[in-house]
């Protein structure tokens, strides 16, 4: 097959740039992709979406995202330190903004190397149709799975400027700890679901999938293995009641350490 001249100009451009990524990709994802050597977990790095000046969703009776995931977040850290091995670090411990860059920035210091430590991004979810409930778990994709994902990665991304091209070459370099991204977002949405007596959010009937794919900020930015999880739906009446109860926020806690642990026995 022949090619013009500009073409192939073309063609060697787009191979020139997939091979050698811009500086800032490669320093911010040096150590992706080198979890193969072996994963031995210490590390939980606790992120509690939005906060300050970022409510998240918010519902008309004037509960706010931010309160319940930095409530949560508090008590999953309780429970780690007090009855785990494990340490367990908050991006944010009181009600302050942090933009999704510096809640990377966190989470990538040296002190959380990636073939040790997991991220764990809690938020709770919304949508329209006050009907739609349940929990699900996140991990990267460059696609979103479905409509609700999309419109989801949509408002959770909006704070920072996003180049697909960059998330492109972020997906290759992630590869090396996909599996063990794959293993924690199931192990942690099966303790939940179990443990709390939840659903799989399912916005279509003929597909209850508790574990989906998007392109959220921070799970391509970081370096270990990183899920995000939606703890429930606060557009559903009875899911906002059960998030704002101290009893359901402790379960909450518990089914994720219990899910942690077992992701670390699988490990063994």
């Amino acid at each position: 097959m022949q090619f013009s001249i500009p073409l192939k100009l073309l063609i060697i451009s787009l191979v020139f740039l997939l091979v050698l990524p811009r500086p800032e990709i490669v320093a911010e994802n040096e150590n992706a992709g080198q979890l193969d050597a072996e994963f031995s977990l210490k590390y939980i790095v606790i992120d509690p979406g939005h906060g300050g000046r970022d409510p998240g969703c918010l519902s008309q009776s004037g509960v706010k995202e931010k309160d319940i995931t930095l409530s949560v977040s508090r008590k999953l850290a309780e429970v780690l330190r007090g009855k785990t091995e494990y340490e367990a670090f908050l991006t944010r411990t009181d009600d302050c903004f942090m933009s999704l860059k510096q809640r990377v920035d966190f989470a990538n210091q040296e002190s959380f190397p990636p073939n040790q430590s997991i991220f764990l991004s809690l938020h709770c979810n919304s949508f329209r149709d006050q009907r739609i409930h349940g929990m699900e778990s996140f991990k990267f994709d460059l696609d979103a799975t479905d409509e609700l994902a999309a419109e989801l990665v949509e408002r959770e991304n909006a704070q920072e400027a996003v180049d697909k091209f960059d998330f492109m070459i972020i997906n290759l370099r992630k590869r090396g700890n996909e599996k063990y991204t794959e293993q924690v977002a199931r192990i942690l949405q099966e303790s939940l679901v179990d443990q709390l007596g939840v659903k799989n959010r399912n916005l279509n009937a003929s597909r209850n999938i508790g574990v989906r794919g998007a392109p959220f900020y921070v799970l391509a930015w970081t370096k270990m293995p990183s899920i995000l999880l939606e703890l429930g739906f606060m557009s559903n009446d009875v899911e906002r009641e059960k998030m704002t109860a101290e009893k359901y926020q402790r379960r909450i806690a518990s089914a994720l350490v219990k899910g942690i642990k077992k992701f670390d026995r699988q490990l063994q």
